[in-house]
């Protein structure tokens, strides 16, 4: 009788586990980093209201989109779904607009591929987005030679000054990388990316002397993903550690696509097509057999045998903001076909381990008598101690170790204690920022708010939102 040996035997399973396994792609994978619809996302038009005046520009991390116009021409071409006022209401904060000097105008393309509007239709668009949301400030690259230049009288630099006559009370002429957010409000911020052979009129940001970039964007085949993603992830710690200390002068960029031998919206996904929910690719890859590539998904686990997964530059991102409450600058992060899940990670990058400054009596939060178990929130003057340094993560808000916490839930009263205490996923530990810089409790359908309660010794309770007003207005502020 032919008998297998244990090894042999083994060896067969595995094979046998291997052929159970799915081969070409996952069930739909829906993951809200990654949007390729035309609806519009969820408002977060304002957001930049929550963060005080005195912010340096190269302090603050912002969403951005690669390739902001690039909306036809093709899977290998399109990065964007949305249009520019669509990404602008759902938080993005810079654009990356690529021109053609063309009939003595400036034309948006990608590569070869014209896509349906002049600079200064998107520039009208950022206009009448401040115009209706003055708290806000949007940076603003302009990359020449995009495409061949024909059919002009003109120079180039005759084009660009005459956009300058045009624009020039929309932008913040002169503006340089460490200028305090509040000097921005309302304005355009130009980041130069073209050639004038004399002063530059918009006295604009330089994107190639004074950014740094990480923008690894060709890849030959899918499975040059990790390779990009780890260049992603370098470039986020990268900035983040010229950050901790508050010493960063240089604003950093990270661009998450890439394209090439790779389509942009599989880089940004990791889907095999570009719906928002298809299913995501397998690399052909099984642990125990391999156990690279550690932040990509495994799944269809049978025994120990598991599928390795694709995973999307978006999804990574967001994942790795989320998890890592040290990172308190990433720079601007530049995505194609970026989601809601995405932007609102990178807006909370501002609100790690932040002071929150009252507008009342611009006093900071504080937990009362040091961070300590059961401590009442309160406003002190700012110190910047660990009492004041406050983390948003998951709907929660950490400080030294603990988060805030409504009392006396499931009986909540107006006025409520909110104290320090040991995190639970409980609702009464779960918080939103809203655009105008109320902090909602997400008790009774988010209708109650942090106020401040001078009468009883500054204390900071829970209280019934009403119209935007000082003592429920909470800034963020970089020590």
């Amino acid at each position: 009788m032919f008998r297998l040996s244990m090894r042999h035997a083994g060896a067969a399973l595995a094979l046998s586990c291997l052929a159970c396994l799915p081969v070409g792609q996952a069930a739909a994978h829906w993951d809200n980093a990654y949007y390729h619809d035309y609806d519009d996302l969820p408002l977060q038009s304002r957001w930049m209201a929550t963060l005080d005046d005195k912010t340096p520009l190269s302090m603050i991390t912002l969403p951005g989109t690669h390739g902001s116009a690039a909306r036809h021409g093709g899977w290998i071409v399109e990065n964007q779904t949305l249009t520019i006022p669509q990404q602008l209401n759902a938080g993005i904060r810079f654009l990356d607009l690529r021109t053609r000097h063309y009939r003595n105008n400036l034309y948006l393309h990608h590569g070869a591929f014209y896509q349906h509007q002049k600079l200064d239709d998107a520039l009208n668009a950022v206009v009448r987005f401040l115009r209706e949301n003055p708290t806000e400030t949007v940076l603003v690259r302009v990359k020449d030679d995009e495409h061949t230049a024909a059919g002009n009288t003109r120079s180039f630099r005759e084009t660009i000054y005459n956009y300058y006559f045009n624009y020039k009370h929309h932008f913040a002429i002169g503006a340089k990388e460490n200028a305090p957010l509040g000097s921005l409000r309302g304005k355009m911020v130009m980041l130069r990316n073209y050639t004038v052979t004399d002063r530059d009129p918009f006295e604009g940001i330089g994107f190639r002397e004074h950014l740094e970039r990480q923008d690894a964007f060709h890849l030959r085949t899918n499975w040059d993903l990790y390779g990009k993603w780890e260049k992603v992830k370098a470039h986020i710690n990268h900035a983040n550690h010229f950050n901790t200390n508050g010493q960063a002068v240089t604003p950093f960029i990270n661009f998450l696509s890439g394209s090439g031998g790779a389509f942009p919206y599989f880089v940004a996904s990791g889907h095999s097509d570009p719906r928002t929910g298809a299913p995501a690719l397998v690399t052909g890859k099984a642990t125990p057999f391999f156990n690279d590539w550690p932040d990509f998904p495994r799944g269809a686990c049978l025994l120990w045998f598991c599928t390795i997964y694709f995973e999307g530059t978006n999804t990574l991102t967001k994942h790795y903001l989320n998890n890592n409450a040290h990172i308190q600058y990433a720079g601007i992060v530049a995505a194609d076909f970026p989601g809601s899940g995405l932007i609102h990670s990178v807006v909370q990058v501002n609100r790690t381990n932040r002071l929150m400054v009252s507008a009342n009596n611009g006093q900071c939060l504080d937990i009362e008598g040091g961070v300590r178990n059961g401590g009442n929130l309160i406003t002190w003057p700012c110190h910047g101690g660990a009492n004041q340094r406050f983390t948003f993560r998951h709907g929660r808000i950490l400080v030294g170790g603990l988060c805030l916490q409504v009392e006396g839930f499931p009986f909540v009263r107006q006025g409520a204690h909110v104290r320090a205490r040991p995190c639970s996923p409980y609702v009464e530990q779960q918080w939103g920022v809203a655009n105008d810089g109320t902090i909602r409790s997400m008790l009774s359908g988010a209708h109650r708010c942090l106020d401040l309660i001078v009468e009883d010794r500054n204390r900071v309770g829970l209280w019934g939102c009403h119209a935007p007003s000082p003592d429920q207005q909470f800034r963020t502020r970089v020590r």
